[in-house]
């Protein structure tokens, strides 16, 4: 459905819940609620697992990218360090080919190339790799490659290290990446919006002037993402209440 189309179930579904006897949210407000609520749904579902279901799987599936990354030199040794793309959520699957600094007869290797493709990536954390990086039992290899996270010194970027082992190396766009990106804001259209209200998740709300900006999400999942925005709204009503009801006493206790 549209993001208006939400918006009319939204107040619907409020008017509901607060019985009609409480102040109703205007169209910037409701598309924050819906944008929190898409997020929010999009976090359960990954932390679920994705195959949970045929429905969970569907319902991101627009969601999901691939793409190649291009490497730079590592903070570590035999270290290849990689950007993200801006907007990545979770990485969903990431495969490496790699290249032997000699001839091997490894399972899967390409004599012509001396590549073996399809490499297995491991996440591992700082401790993992200080107390295994020495062990030749535990150390990465041609079956499976370290990879550590790491942001920019900014704090602007995410980004990933690969750690090969001394016997082969990653040219320089063969880590492939599979992920979930960040959804765009739903943004209900209205014509209130102005260059100086600013943005929501990076997009400007003027965008909604003219048009509605929609879920991206499959339709199966409008009305949990809709009913969870409403419970949303409700709470910051009652936390709105509960807060002047607090300063109330206080002012009261001061006279």
């Amino acid at each position: 459905m549209t993001a208006t189309q939400m918006f009319y179930e939204f107040r619907v579904g409020y008017d509901e819940i607060t019985n009609f006897d409480a102040p109703g949210y205007n169209q910037k407000e409701a598309s924050t609620f819906l944008t929190q609520s898409q997020e929010n749904l999009v976090y359960d579902i990954h932390r679920n697992g994705l195959d949970y279901s045929e429905e969970e799987r569907k319902s991101l599936s627009m969601l999901k990218t691939y793409t190649a990354l291009t490497s730079a030199a590592g903070n570590y040794p035999n270290g290849y360090l990689y950007t993200l793309p801006a907007g990545l959520m979770f990485v969903t699957n990431e495969r490496v080919d790699i290249t032997f600094n000699t001839t091997s007869t490894y399972y899967n290797y390409n004599a012509t190339t001396h590549q073996k493709l399809d490499v297995r990536v491991k996440p591992v954390s700082d401790d993992y790799y200080n107390a295994n990086v020495r062990n030749p039992n535990r150390q990465p290899s041609h079956e499976v490659v370290w990879r550590l996270d790491h942001g920019n010194t900014a704090g602007s970027e995410k980004r990933h290290e690969l750690i090969c082992d001394s016997t082969f190396s990653i040219a320089a766009t063969d880590y492939y990446l599979y992920y979930l990106r960040k959804p765009r804001p739903i943004i209900i259209e209205w014509a209130s919006y102005a260059a100086g209200d600013g943005s929501i998740d990076g997009t400007a709300w003027t965008v909604g002037q003219a048009a509605d900006q929609d879920c991206e999400l499959d339709q199966i999942v409008h009305r949990r993402i809709i009913d969870s925005a409403v419970k949303l709204a409700y709470k910051a009503l009652k936390d709105s209440q509960g807060y002047q009801l607090s300063a109330v006493d206080e002012q009261e206790k001061g006279n």
